[in-house]
């Protein structure tokens, strides 16, 4: 994995990582996240590019000195979640390189990795506004860098940065597609700033309870499915 280093600035916090913000402290209440940092770190993804050149001298003679060809390249995510244990399959999964994810791409894909001494579930997330917010204007360097930066980290270094969309942008693209609209929607995104008045959404939403206890019954229907089969398996080798 790619070495890391604390990052040098947190940035202002923009719209979208604040609605995700709102969505991680959700999870922390209930019980599912154990706790959640922004900007916590950098990682280097790659090495500068070092190169020689000749120096001249009017007296000695010329010598030889290294400098950087390419500038090195780093990447600041936006959020490191650590998982309790009970979010596995109902939020996210473990990668392991060459095994499957049991019940296809989680909601987030995370990491086992050894965090201040222990052992932790831990996802790393980049917050992006929806793609057809970017093609009206919005796109920033980032918006171009970032599936570069994402699948560097991943080949080089086997790091999985999740690209999260919180919610649809003004156009209601992406409101099926959208964190919000494929698990649950947190409870302070349903108000406005103000608090005051209720936002008007462009999706259904659905609260954390809901979307935890059906995402939970449909891992349960499935695991009985497999202890059924392997079961008649078992009987069918006796025969």
């Amino acid at each position: 994995m790619g070495s890391s280093f604390k990052a040098p600035n947190v940035t202002a916090e923009n719209d979208g990582e604040k609605e995700f913000r709102w969505y991680c402290e959700e999870l922390k209440k209930y019980g599912w996240l154990k706790d959640f940092t922004r900007e916590p770190e950098t990682f280097k993804v790659l090495d500068p590019f070092v190169a020689l050149r000749e120096v001249h001298h009017k007296s000695k003679d010329n010598t030889i000195q290294n400098f950087n060809l390419l500038r090195p390249v780093n990447y600041t995510y936006d959020f490191r979640l650590v998982w309790n244990p009970i979010a596995l399959y109902i939020f996210t999964e473990i990668y392991q390189e060459g095994e499957a994810f049991r019940f296809g791409k989680p909601p987030f894909i995370s990491h086992r990795l050894e965090l201040f001494g222990r052992m932790e579930i831990v996802t790393y997330v980049d917050v992006k506004p929806h793609s057809s917010a970017t093609q009206r204007g919005a796109r920033t360097s980032s918006s171009y860098s970032f599936p570069f930066i994402q699948k560097m980290l991943m080949h080089l270094h086997g790091l999985y940065i999740n690209k999260i969309i919180p919610s649809p942008d003004n156009k209601k693209d992406g409101v099926n597609t959208c964190l919000f609209a494929t698990t649950f929607t947190p409870n302070r995104y349903l108000f406005t700033e103000g608090g005051g008045s209720m936002r008007k959404l462009h999706h259904m939403p659905i609260k954390i309870e809901s979307f935890t206890k059906k995402k939970g019954a449909i891992i349960q229907k499935m695991l009985a499915d497999i202890e059924n089969k392997n079961l008649k398996n078992n009987q069918n080798q006796l025969f």
